[in-house]
């Protein structure tokens, strides 16, 4: 099914505010991270989501009765629970899990799942769009694997981890999960 202009604004909007918000957070977790390996990554990572959410803003169509304005507003209340739920996540390993088990994975599905509705013919700069995001949330989850496998030392480390995984879990799934249809997509 091909997205109509509209629908194509509002996941442009969506991911626009989901790339500021991931920007945001793993900046505040750089800043405060007291492993200093974790921390380098998450300013990395920080700095790709920002260039994500340039890009959104960018591509978004200037068309009558779609928002344009930047930063977007948040999709729905519920993601803003997620958000704020990994937000306040504290220690390395359940920091990294959060992100690079638990958001980050969905965000790329979305991206795939969006990518797979489009004609490259008619929306190439959009396909190019998710192509570079979801390429560097791979890269990304690649990383953020090998530093919990870094970080996570001991049966206790694994233990605490696995339940905050868990706990976030249940939180996407509260929330109506991170999809294309939550973003403003239709199936």
């Amino acid at each position: 099914m091909a997205l109509d202009l509209h629908e194509s604004a509002r996941l442009m909007a969506s991911a626009g505010w989901i790339e500021r918000r991931l920007f945001e957070l793993l900046g505040r977790f750089a800043v405060d991270e007291p492993d200093p390996v974790a921390a380098t990554m998450f300013g990395v990572h920080c700095h790709q989501h920002a260039w994500h959410a340039d890009l959104w803003r960018d591509r978004m169509p200037r068309i009558p009765g779609v928002d344009t304005a930047w930063p977007p507003s948040a999709p729905d209340d519920l993601l803003v629970a997620l958000f704020d739920t990994v937000e306040a996540t504290n220690g390395t390993a359940e920091r990294l899990t959060a992100i690079y088990r638990a958001v980050l994975p969905r965000l790329a599905d979305v991206y795939a799942q969006w990518s797979s509705r489009l004609d490259e013919r008619v929306d190439g700069p959009t396909v190019r769009v998710l192509t570079l995001a979801h390429r560097d949330d791979h890269d990304q989850i690649v990383a953020g694997t090998r530093e919990i496998l870094r970080v996570i030392s001991d049966a206790e480390a694994a233990r605490k981890a696995a339940a905050h995984l868990g706990e976030l879990e249940a939180t996407i799934v509260s929330a109506g999960g991170l999809t294309l249809r939550s973003l403003g997509g239709s199936v």
